[in-house]
């Protein structure tokens, strides 16, 4: 059994804006040759090896597809740009989005070997109100 130390957050800190594109973990780990042993040593833990590709994509925001209430997909990663976090009744102002900002993206995750990405915007927003 696993305990967790350290920060654990409510569930309002889970929402999130990111512009990018879902990847499978299997994906990921092909693209990025991530080695067997590092598989391993995640003991067949999807947050385990959730946290290892988080590590191996520190330049981009990454969160796990599926309903935060529900089934959660660590087998499919949103990956991309932080575009921002949404509060509990709080407006958000998204970030213009231009042609060139798309593009530099789309080369930052051909520099790492993913190919034809598609950009998409995905929201989450988690709310902690117990009605």
């Amino acid at each position: 059994m696993k305990i967790r130390n350290g920060f654990v957050s409510n569930s309002s800190s889970s929402s999130f804006i990111i512009r990018g594109t879902k990847l499978s973990t299997d994906k990921i780990i092909e693209t990025l040759n991530v080695s067997q042993e590092e598989i391993d040593n995640c003991n067949k833990d999807e947050y385990e090896i959730y946290e290892l590709l988080s590590e191996k994509l520190n330049d981009f925001s990454i969160e796990v597809d599926g309903n935060y209430f529900g089934e959660r997909d660590y087998n499919t990663l949103i990956v991309g740009e932080d575009l921002g976090y949404l509060q509990d009744g709080e407006v958000t102002e998204l970030p213009d989005r231009t042609k060139e900002k798309d593009v530099k993206l789309i080369k930052k995750f051909e520099k790492l070997g993913f190919k034809d990405i598609i950009l998409k915007t995905y929201i989450q927003m988690v709310s902690n109100d117990n009605y």
